[in-house]
């Protein structure tokens, strides 16, 4: 479904008298609600360079290498360490000063990084735009933007209710992309949904 079926769609769900703009709005923000959800395989980049490795649409990291497939340790900015210091990098940390976000190695060296992520989807703006959720989800992306459709006119009840089946609905699919390898699956654990999801 392309951004204008989408449209079209919540339209019809009783929210024709809503401007194209918060249509819009609304739209991108339910795609939003559906990516947040978990680390879907559709979202999965792989980035490779050396250090400092900027990655504009990163959403978070799954996973850092150096070139020989050493995993590096994540750090946080509240790690206290000397960010100046240089040496063999063994870990990483983000970088958001300069407005685009960058892997930043530590201590700082020579290292080339491969970074496996999460990306941030870009907003849909035109009408031929279509999201990267397979085409079987778009219903429950639909769902997820009427929920704040209901927000936006006071509308909480409904809201509320809705929210509850379409999480149920995102935490089965979810389940379904969790429990993909069926190889070892007498040995995995399925997770349990709790209310933080």
């Amino acid at each position: 479904m392309n951004f204008e079926a989408a449209r079209a769609e919540l339209m019809e769900r009783g929210f024709e008298y809503l401007a194209a703009g918060r249509i819009n709005a609304l739209l991108n923000r339910g795609l939003s609600d559906f990516e947040d959800a978990w680390h879907w395989p559709w979202l999965q980049q792989v980035a490779t360079g050396p250090a400092p490795l900027q990655v504009s649409d990163l959403r978070y990291v799954l996973h850092v290498q150096d070139s020989t497939g050493v995993e590096m340790f994540g750090m946080t900015e509240s790690d206290d360490v000397d960010i100046t210091q240089s040496g063999t990098s063994t870990g990483w940390w983000i970088d958001e000063s300069a407005g685009t976000p960058t892997i930043v190695g530590w201590p700082v060296g020579d290292v080339t990084l491969r970074v496996r992520y999460i990306k941030s989807s870009s907003a849909l703006t035109a009408d031929a735009d279509t999201p990267s959720i397979p085409t079987q989800y778009h219903q429950l992306w639909i769902d997820l933007a009427q929920v704040h459709a209901y927000k936006e006119t006071d509308n909480y009840a409904a809201a509320a209710a809705l929210a509850q089946l379409a999480r149920q609905d995102l935490l089965a699919v979810i389940e379904r992309y969790e429990t993909r390898n069926r190889m070892n699956s007498q040995a995995m654990l399925i997770r349990a949904g709790s209310e933080d999801d």
